[in-house]
């Protein structure tokens, strides 16, 4: 867009609950900045943001999973970690698209090899769930290594001593 005008007319045109008159000035700079590049070369911090009102509804949007899914893609498809924990998590929930726990997997794993502590965590709990240990270890150990609420350090003794009680 060249103008705020022609950014509240995109906002009207993606989120429908968004009347161009009845959007919150900060989303209109935010849609701004996002397809000022055109589309997916835009800025990803927005569409973190765009992700987060739409998740929850917020800045007079309401809650939109469709359009989510959309901005957690977009910033996924720019290698972004936050976006593509995001999109693990549509795929988990289904919100916006089918639910397919394999896709889920695979963001999260990006997310984390990106260095996203909490997809690390997530990782952690899939594996344990699913008894794969191993991987469970790696994850957790990664994790540990970060200073964050989602640190996974007290995962690896319980995991470690799992893995020993297979082995024998």
């Amino acid at each position: 867009p060249e103008s705020v005008a022609d950014a509240a007319q995109l906002a009207s045109l993606l989120g429908g609950a968004a009347a161009a008159s009845g959007v919150d000035k900060r989303l209109v700079v935010l849609l701004e900045g996002v397809a000022a590049v055109g589309g997916l070369a835009g800025d990803v911090q927005a569409m973190i943001q765009l992700v987060e009102w739409y998740k929850y509804g917020a800045q007079g949007l309401a809650a939109d999973p469709a359009l989510r899914f959309v901005w957690a893609r977009r910033a996924a498809d720019l290698d972004d970690p936050v976006g593509l924990h995001e999109l693990s998590n549509c795929y988990w929930f289904g919100d916006g698209t089918e639910r397919n726990k394999e896709l889920r997997l695979v963001k999260l794993a990006q997310a984390a090899m990106l260095g996203h502590v909490e997809a690390m965590f997530d990782l952690v709990l899939s594996h344990t769930f699913n008894k794969h240990m191993n991987e469970a270890l790696y994850w957790a150990k990664r994790g540990a290594k970060k200073e964050h609420f989602w640190n996974t350090e007290s995962f690896i003794p319980i995991l470690e001593k799992q893995i020993a009680e297979q082995r024998s």
